[in-house]
């Protein structure tokens, strides 16, 4: 078995639909917890300028998720060409309509072999971007950082997490993540 690290168990837990509940509900609790600081209902509270931004708006924007994008169609293309002709050497079939011809044993060992070369390229892909995710992340951190200081903003949520109020940044932050180039 595969040793995984903190960021790539991160990265599976965000795919996963159950993953992303696990880090909304922190997040969504520490939001309401700076906004109740923040425009608390005592005659002391603390006034904090608020920022929102659409991650997922940055994320997909960024120069490599794009480039991340088009690897991985390029490579499914090159893998599923690859495996026809491995196919075609090991089970003496050029389509797979033709495995129904195959015997119940040959089958067997086709769904094995599938399976096998499937796991090959998605742990392939998930380690791209794992390392795609780091350096997105910490772009959008940089930028979102930035542009918060400028605007002179305490905090900044994601604008997934925040019903009301907030200035919202996510253009002035797309236009510097398309300044980027893809690496």
């Amino acid at each position: 078995m595969k040793r995984t690290d903190g960021n790539e168990i991160r990265v599976r837990r965000l795919i996963s639909a159950k993953g992303i509940r696990t880090c909304i509900v922190p997040t969504v609790s520490a939001a309401i917890l700076c906004l109740a600081l923040a425009f608390g209902t005592g005659t002391g509270a603390l006034a904090l300028e608020v920022g929102l931004v659409d991650v997922e708006a940055l994320a997909a924007e960024h120069p490599i998720a794009k480039k991340l994008a088009e690897d991985l169609k390029k490579t499914e293309t090159k893998r599923n060409e690859e495996f026809k002709k491995k196919v075609k050497e090991k089970f003496g079939v050029s389509e797979t309509t033709e495995l129904d011809k195959l015997p119940d044993e040959k089958k067997q060992q086709f769904t094995q072999f599938f399976q096998l070369e499937r796991e090959k390229f998605q742990e392939e892909m998930l380690e791209k971007e794992i390392e795609a995710r780091k350096i997105i992340e910490g772009d959008i951190i940089k930028i979102v950082r930035n542009i918060a200081k400028e605007s002179k903003l305490d905090l900044v949520f994601d604008k997934r997490i925040v019903v009301f109020g907030g200035l919202d940044l996510t253009k002035d932050a797309i236009a510097e993540i398309k300044k980027l180039k893809a690496q």
